[in-house]
């Protein structure tokens, strides 16, 4: 055989040797399917720049302590214009300020660091209310002096401010003393309506009383030769106008007047009255500039931004006596020196230097 057909079959064996190792490990025609095996799962590398924020839970927080005003359906408006001018002073201390209208809502808005209780809150509510809240500061008012506890009955977190330094026959011989002042010749008169449980005739008394205090006996030095001053009431309650003119023109009748002392609701048409017969007008009451002179009380203007400070911080007295306005609306009517008088005449009454009382002929 030639060596061409012995390399021919070599190859052709070799090949059949193959084939037959490759049906061998193949799958057997009766085997059935093939069941592959159940993939593993595989576990994710964790993403961190995918994860959920965690979610906080809410814990509760306490509101900011409180700057409390107790503001009655019927506070006066000279008290609801300042307690306006705390809301500055409150946000500069870092409190909330809010308004209500009695002491159990102010008790509500716990913690209060401040409460100003306007009149006419009750004295005895608001001291009770201050013993039982020790860390707050309390400022309220009382209606005169004579309701006024002493200093040591009240808690140590509390002052009462007094809304007038003087009771009503002080006042009345403070009337008659400051309208003597604006005369010449001590004619001084007197219009009025008497507050509730006062006699006429007392508070007329007191103010005859005052005018004498300054001027003796208050005899002019010229015709009429009568005793100064006069007085005439109108009823408590009357404010028809028609009755107040009548009621200055029977003053205007009695004798000249130089200077007038007006308490009460006198109208427009009653000053008119005094103005046309040259008399000087002293005006009870807050700021009028229809009048010469106004005289009140000012429980408010003691209390700017300053003082509330030092009061938060318990730098205050117990008890604070308001001073007493003489505001002049016509310079020759009043001189500083008059003013002056009448401040100091305030101070001795209130302190008992000068005893009402003991006063006049």
């Amino acid at each position: 055989m030639s060596r061409f057909w012995t390399t021919f079959i070599r190859k052709l064996g070799l090949l059949a040797s193959v084939a037959a190792v490759l049906a061998a490990c193949g799958p057997r025609a009766d085997a059935g399917p093939t069941t592959l095996p159940t993939p593993v799962a595989l576990e994710a590398a964790p993403n961190h720049a995918a994860s959920p924020t965690p979610i906080e839970t809410p814990t509760a927080t306490t509101p900011p302590a409180a700057w409390v005003v107790v503001q009655p359906a019927d506070a006066p408006e000279a008290a609801r214009a300042w307690a306006e001018t705390t809301r500055a002073v409150a946000a500069a201390a870092g409190l909330r300020w809010v308004v209500v209208p009695d002491l159990d809502a102010a008790t509500a808005e716990a913690p209060v660091a401040a409460l100003v209780a306007l009149p006419p809150t009750d004295l005895d509510a608001v001291q009770s209310w201050a013993a039982a809240h020790a860390g707050a500061r309390v400022l309220t008012w009382a209606p005169d002096p004579e309701a006024v506890p002493s200093a040591e009955a009240l808690p140590p977190n509390m002052s009462v401010v007094v809304s007038t330094p003087l009771g009503w026959e002080q006042r009345f011989f403070l009337a008659g003393y400051t309208t003597t002042l604006a005369t010449t010749h001590w004619r001084a008169g007197l219009l009025y309506t008497s507050p509730p449980g006062y006699a006429a005739q007392t508070l007329a008394a007191a103010f005859a009383r005052g005018a004498s205090y300054w001027c003796g006996p208050c005899v002019p030095a010229y015709p009429p030769m009568v005793a100064y001053p006069f007085a005439v009431e109108v009823p408590p309650g009357v404010d028809d106008p028609t009755a107040w003119q009548d009621a200055a023109r029977n003053l205007l009748a009695q004798a000249p007047l130089e200077a007038v002392y007006l308490r009460g609701e006198p109208a427009a048409a009653t000053i008119d009255l005094f103005r046309e017969r040259g008399v000087t007008i002293i005006w009870d009451g807050r700021a009028n500039p229809d009048a010469d002179v106004s005289v009140y009380p000012d429980p408010w203007g003691v209390w700017d931004a300053a003082a509330l400070t030092a009061w938060l911080q318990g730098e205050h007295e117990a008890v604070v006596w308001p001073r007493w306005v003489v505001e002049v609306h016509r310079e020759a009517a009043f001189s500083p020196g008059r003013v002056r008088l009448v401040q100091q005449l305030v101070e001795r009454l209130r302190t008992g230097q000068v005893a009402v009382q003991g006063q006049g002929p």
